[in-house]
């Protein structure tokens, strides 16, 4: 299979247009359909009809089907591209808040500096919430993060290691100053 075929078929999917999609890629028409062909052929599956009459692009549940499974691969090749140039360039792009690299980080450092990862470290201070997302594009290696709520995922390995009690300081006038007790904000 030809990952560039499943970008193809990725895009028809989302313009259903073959023109925009051969504009989107810099090709002739042709090619997208040759590479949506390939497609069904080897899945034996149509994937799409083309209603010439109401010039649009049905997709089939065999095409949604393989729609899924296209975005997971493309996904995933994306971040397989992005971590074998980290490799080849030996940087760890590591995502440190700024209240956490001031306050929790440097008791790591010695450690990580006796180790050799140190050295290694690229650091990028942003928000955890940005951070975060940047963990699940693949744009970063690692994160050490302060999360308010915990949101489990598949897409990366996550460990606890510590928590804190989380105060919230506020005016005497203000109306939350008047509240004893929180409750999750979830």
């Amino acid at each position: 299979m030809n990952l560039q075929d499943l970008k193809y078929f990725h895009e028809l999917v989302t313009q259903k247009s073959f023109t925009r999609t051969a504009e989107r890629f810099n090709v002739s028409q042709p090619t997208i359909t040759a590479a949506i062909k390939r497609l069904e052929a080897q899945f034996g599956s149509h994937l799409l009809i083309r209603d010439q009459s109401h010039k649009k692009i049905i997709i089939t549940k065999a095409g949604m089907q393989l729609e899924q499974h296209a975005q997971a691969v493309i996904k995933e090749m994306a971040v397989a591209e992005t971590e074998l140039k980290q490799n080849a360039e030996e940087d760890i792009l590591f995502g440190l808040p700024p209240i956490i690299g001031d306050h929790f980080f440097p008791p790591f450092a010695g450690k990580l500096l006796k180790e050799d990862i140190l050295n290694h470290l690229n650091v990028l201070e942003f928000g955890s919430n940005e951070l975060l997302k940047m963990l699940l594009a693949g744009k970063i290696n690692l994160a050490l993060l302060g999360l308010v709520n915990i949101h489990r995922s598949t897409d990366v390995k996550l460990n606890v290691l510590a928590k804190y009690p989380f105060k919230v300081i506020v005016s005497k006038d203000h109306p939350w100053a008047r509240k004893k007790v929180f409750t999750s904000m979830n």
